[in-house]
C-alpha cells in the first residue's frame, strides 16, 4: 500500500541458478534438474523466480563470467526454466558488480530502492551493501537445497492485487530494447520520438479500471506529483464526490500496448477553480512527451479554470521534480506549479474522451 514493494531481482548465475561455474565445469557436469537433490534444488529455485516474473517482477543477471559461454547454458541446457527472454537486461562480464547493478537500474528506469540482489558469493554481497545500501540484499542459505524455501518466503514482493500491466511488464522491457535500437541511428531525438507513433489515450475511471488506478498510486514514487497513497475503497469513494474526476492514461506504439501507465485526479467547483491532486506516470515511458500530454488534455479540458497544483517533495520523487522544474514551477509560489499554456507535443497522437 505504501509503494514499498520490490520490483527487480538481480541475480548471478554461477551457484545461484545453478550449481557450480560454468567456464570451470561445462554444461553437461553443471547440477540443474536430474535426479540430484542439488540440481533439483536449483531448478526449483528457477521456479520459484519464473513464478514471480508471472506476477510482474523484472528479472536481470549480473554475473562475472564469459557471455558466450553463460547465454550458451541458458539457452541450451535442457533443465533450465529461465531463458534469455525471461531477464529484462544481462550484464555478463568481468566488470565490478556494483558499476553493473547500477547500469542495470539505470537502463531500466528504476530506483534502487526497487532492487533484491542475489548472489551466492558473500563478499559480493557486502560489496553491494556497502555501494548501494538502498538495495535489498538477503544472505542466501548456505544450504543450497533450502534455495526454493528462501525465496518463496520473501515477502518484499508483495501487492494488493496483480494487473495485466504487471505480467506485461518483461514484455514491454523487452520492447523498449528495440526503442533504443533505433534511437541510436535516429538523426535526431525529435525524428525518433516520431518513429515510434505514440498514442494517448485517456480513460475515465470505472470500476473495470479501479484496480489498476490504485497500484499506480501506489506503486509510483519516482514520477509522483504528490505520492497520495489508498486503498481501492478509499479512492473510489474519493472519485464519487461531486466535482471530483480521475482520468488513466493508455499508452501504446508501434511496438506494443504499455497499458494504463498515467494518471491524473482532479477536483473542480463551480467559482472557477480547479486542483490537480495527483499527477502520476510509471517510469516505464517517461521521457517521451507523454508526461506535457497528459497535463495538455486535463488543462484544455478544465479551461477557462483557474489551476492549481502543489509538488510535494519526498527522497523518491525527484524524477518528477526535474520534470516540473524545467517548464511548469513557479519559482515565486514555493512548490505550485505554473500552469498556464501547455502544448500538445507534435509526435504524440492524443485520443480525446469526456470526462
Amino acid at each position: 500500500l505504501y509503494g514499498q514493494s520490490k520490483k527487480l531481482i538481480i541475480c548471478d548465475l554461477d551457484n545461484t541458478l545453478w550449481g557450480g561455474v560454468i567456464g570451470d565445469d561445462g554444461i553437461d557436469n553443471i547440477k540443474l534438474g536430474g535426479i540430484d537433490p542439488v540440481g533439483e534444488s536449483f531448478k526449483l529455485f528457477q521456479q520459484e523466480l519464473h513464478r514471480l516474473s508471472n506476477r510482474g517482477v523484472i528479472l536481470a543477471i549480473c554475473s562475472k563470467n564469459s557471455e558466450p559461454i553463460a547465454l550458451e547454458m541458458i539457452e541450451q541446457h535442457p533443465e533450465m526454466i529461465l531463458r534469455k527472454k525471461d531477464f529484462s537486461s544481462i550484464r555478463i562480464n568481468w566488470n565490478d558488480k556494483a558499476a553493473n547493478v547500477v547500469e542495470i537500474v539505470k537502463e531500466l528506469n528504476l530506483g534502487l530502492q526497487s532492487v533484491v540482489f542475489l548472489d551466492d558469493n558473500p563478499s559480493e554481497r557486502d560489496r553491494i551493501k556497502q555501494a548501494l545500501p538502498e538495495i535489498y540484499v538477503p544472505d542466501l542459505p548456505v544450504d543450497v537445497t533450502q534455495y526454493p524455501i528462501f525465496i518463496s518466503q520473501l515477502d518484499c514482493f508483495e501487492t494488493p492485487a496483480i494487473t495485466l500491466e504487471d505480467r506485461k511488464r518483461t514484455d514491454w522491457f523487452k520492447q523498449e530494447q528495440k526503442r533504443e535500437s533505433i534511437k541510436l541511428n535516429a538523426g535526431s531525438l525529435e525524428e525518433w520520438l516520431h518513429s515510434l507513433e505514440i498514442k494517448l489515450t485517456p480513460h475515465k475511471l470505472d470500476k473495470l479500471l479501479l484496480t489498476r488506478a490504485v497500484q499506480l498510486m501506489n506503486k509510483t514514487n519516482q514520477f509522483n506529483m504528490a505520492t497520495r497513497r489508498f486503498t481501492i475503497e478509499e479512492y473510489w469513494s474519493w472519485s464519487e464526490l461531486p466535482n471530483n474526476h480521475a482520468i488513466l492514461f493508455e499508452v501504446e506504439d508501434k511496438f506494443g500496448n504499455a497499458g494504463y501507465t498515467g494518471l491524473i485526479s482532479v477536483s473542480s467547483d463551480d467559482g472557477g477553480q480547479a486542483e490537480i491532486h495527483d499527477f502520476v506516470m510509471s517510469c516505464r515511458v517517461m521521457g517521451k512527451g507523454i508526461e506535457e500530454a497528459m497535463l495538455y488534455l486535463v488543462t484544455k479540458h478544465f479551461l477557462p479554470h483557474n489551476i492549481k497544483a502543489t509538488y510535494v517533495k519526498t527522497e523518491k520523487n525527484k524524477p518528477f521534480y526535474d520534470f516540473i522544474s524545467k517548464k511548469y514551477r513557479d519559482a515565486s509560489k514555493n512548490n505550485e506549479l505554473n500552469l498556464g499554456e501547455i502544448f500538445l507535443p507534435h509526435h504524440i497522437l492524443l485520443k480525446e474522451c469526456s470526462f
